[in-house]
């Protein structure tokens, strides 16, 4: 009996053409220069401070975190302090950044952001509520000067936002203090926003090992619909040991921000500290895969003990140039 010959069709071709080129690209891609390597040292990218190479990414973020040492004010009906209490909160966040290189020293991008925050207590849920947050990035970087170790970019990035708040709190009090009417409600929006303005340097030391630092300001203004002008510092380094052992990458950070920025959100008053650490793998140099963890510290609205926010982030990017 004759076996009869299977067909193939267009969909395994298509199948099989992609796992191939799938497979294909690990190859190219350790011995294709791309644009965050600068003299033998490829940096990894700082969520923390930005990125002073001109070059096409794309990144994905996912994460969560805590306040911890919230300092909840007791009220009575009267709106009189009574005294603090302290109290939690939790978010979460997530972020897709899209980076196109229009030139050798331009680039432009765009990214989304959203989230959510609330307390991980009855107290701190009454004072703080429910935040769902959605945000957007809109940018550009422009290469300044470039040598063999040294890089310097002017950045540019719009960032507008949208919040939405459940404050059981504060329509309690107003169903106090006006009664249940039609302009009662749990659901308040704002529209936050910040503007950067500034620049980006990045200089290699060793092949394992590179500094970086930033500063930008701009105007800001908070969920809460409070304006000022915000002033960002920051230093960096980024070390690789892929070539003198394990394919692992240790990103670290400091960003000193006026007013507070980041986690802290409303809550925070002054200025603010941000450490950034970061561990990931590096034997694909195209590909950054690793868990980056951000520690802030700042002087909040009520009480008098620092607030302290911790967040813990899965970051992917993978660099086309």
């Amino acid at each position: 009996m004759m076996q009869q010959r299977r067909r193939v069709g267009p969909r395994t071709v298509l199948v099989g053409a992609a796992l191939a080129a799938l497979l294909a690209v690990p190859g190219h891609a350790q011995t294709g220069a791309i644009r965050r390597t600068l003299g033998g040292h490829t940096f990894l990218p700082s969520t923390l401070l930005g990125d002073p190479f001109v070059g096409t990414y794309v990144r994905n973020i996912t994460g969560g975190g805590s306040a911890l040492g919230l300092q909840v004010p007791k009220l009575d009906l009267n709106e009189q302090v009574l005294g603090y209490q302290e109290a939690d909160i939790s978010f979460l966040t997530v972020g897709m950044e899209y980076q196109q290189a229009v030139a050798t020293w331009l680039a432009f991008r765009i990214g989304f952001t959203g989230g959510a925050r609330l307390g991980t207590s009855t107290v701190a849920l009454l004072a703080e509520g429910v935040t769902a947050m959605a945000g957007a990035t809109l940018g550009a970087t422009a290469k300044l000067v470039r040598t063999d170790r040294f890089i310097l970019s002017a950045t540019a990035d719009v960032l507008p936002g949208m919040s939405y708040q459940i404050s059981i709190l504060d329509f309690a009090k107003d169903v106090i203090a006006n009664g249940l009417d039609s302009t009662s409600s749990l659901l308040s929006k704002s529209s936050p926003y910040r503007y950067h303005f500034g620049g980006i340097g990045a200089y290699t030391v060793a092949p394992w090992l590179g500094l970086q630092a930033t500063g930008t300001v701009g105007p800001v203004r908070s969920s809460s619909g409070e304006e000022d002008t915000e002033l960002r510092l920051g230093v960096g380094a980024s070390m690789d040991f892929d070539s003198t052992g394990p394919p692992i990458g240790v990103l670290l950070g400091y960003l000193y921000t006026d007013p507070a920025a980041g986690g802290a959100g409303d809550n925070a008053t002054g200025d603010a500290g941000i450490f950034n650490v970061g561990v990931f793998y590096t034997g694909h140099k195209r590909l950054v895969v690793g868990l980056d963890t951000q520690f802030t510290s700042t002087d909040q609205t009520h009480g008098d003990e620092k607030l302290n926010v911790v967040t813990g982030r899965i970051v992917l990017r993978y660099d086309f140039q």
